[in-house]
């Protein structure tokens, strides 16, 4: 491999201020499951998990030193109530939500039971709710997780941040979300009230914890499928936007970078993700419905760096090493002139996919992704 002349927060700020670096970043993340099906093939051997440690990813350091990541992720401690579990495995997490886990053949999820706001006919409903607080979680051991990864781009927050469809569709049943937007349901108004007031105060608490330290802040929501988008750009800019640029400002406050996450087909909103300000789309998805990765580099590639593009529905599944390592050859070829590309998963990677397949995204990019 060559030499690297940039460090890994170096080489991401660069690739988002639309500049090449020296290679191309890199992002990894994956399922328990593939992680630990990943390690055993290359013989690495995770870390216990450490409490003050409790970003998911952080026991598999070894691994992400390995693939040469860039990007580890911040996270709180929690230390709010007892969670209540049930005699049949179901837990509540801490937004109310009775939880079940569900094996699905190749490992567990931990599906959601039935919405508790689903029958609310009242904004006095939706404020009585339990809602989290933010004191519930130490925020001072973000300040060690900072300096153990000085040298990495370091984000806070993931894709169920705000998240205001995905998780009000939780609370209110997704039917009702939906018809919610269209007619302005006060109902459901209040419930993203009440999930953008506790993330603002969550994120806050973050960033200042960070000192200056954290360089990304990620939200998420869905706004696509496989097809197109699960709203229209006119709906987007009239509810979402507004709400956005209040958590976009406070990032920006704290001179962070944006990343967005969004599953699917959001090539018809990226106009309005770029006037909203986000720097970066989490995840480009190559075979969702428009999102053709030399067509939307053409388009819009000056103005938002695109992240992802490693199909882990049918391309990793499927392919053989050898077409995989075409396959990443061809996304350098197409997204990385310019920067603007951090090359990754387009979901967290499921046990479905070969781990000599997720050794040779990795070991391709490293061979072909540099730009000197």
């Amino acid at each position: 491999m060559k030499k690297e002349s940039l460090t890994s927060r170096q080489r991401v700020l660069k690739a988002i201020e639309h500049s090449q670096p020296d290679r191309i970043p890199l992002d990894f993340y994956a399922v328990p499951e593939e992680l630990a099906a990943v390690e055993a093939y290359l013989g690495i051997q995770p870390d216990d998990p450490d409490p003050n440690f409790p970003h998911y990813m952080a026991p598999h350091e070894k691994l992400l030193e390995y693939f040469h990541g860039d990007i580890r992720f911040v996270q709180p401690k929690y230390i709010g109530p007892e969670l209540e579990t049930f005699e049949d495995g179901s837990f509540m997490d801490v937004w109310g939500f009775r939880r079940e886990p569900t094996d699905y053949g190749m490992g567990t999820y931990y599906e959601f039971l039935d919405p508790r706001l689903a029958d609310a006919k009242t904004v006095a409903e939706v404020d009585a709710y339990p809602w989290p607080d933010p004191d519930w979680w130490d925020y001072e051991s973000i300040k060690a997780q900072c300096q153990r990864y000085d040298r990495f781009f370091i984000i806070a927050g993931d894709d169920g941040n705000v998240d205001f469809i995905n998780r009000s569709s939780f609370h209110y049943g997704y039917e009702n979300v939906m018809l919610g937007l269209a007619t302005q349901d006060p109902v459901l108004m209040r419930i993203f009230d009440h999930l953008s007031d506790f993330f603002y105060e969550y994120d806050r608490r973050m960033l200042a914890a960070g000192d200056g330290r954290i360089d990304a802040m990620h939200f998420g929501d869905d706004y696509g499928t496989q097809r197109d988008t699960v709203i229209s750009p006119r709906l987007y800019r009239k509810m979402f936007q507004p709400r956005w640029r209040r958590h976009i400002e406070q990032a920006r406050g704290y001179n962070t970078k944006v990343f967005h996450h969004s599953c699917g087909s959001t090539r018809r909103l990226m106009p309005a993700f770029i006037e909203t300000g986000i720097d970066v789309l989490v995840t480009v998805q190559p075979n969702a419905g428009g999102m053709q990765p030399a067509e939307i580099k053409r388009e819009f590639g000056d103005r938002l760096t695109f992240h992802g593009t490693i199909d882990i529905q049918q391309d990793l599944p499927r392919m053989n090493v050898d077409q995989v390592r075409e396959m990443v050859k061809e996304r350098i070829k197409v997204l990385a002139p310019g920067g603007g590309f951090i090359l990754a998963p387009t979901h967290i990677i499921q046990p479905d996919v070969a781990p000599q397949n997720v050794v040779a995204v990795y070991g391709t990019a490293l061979e072909y992704g540099w730009y000197d």
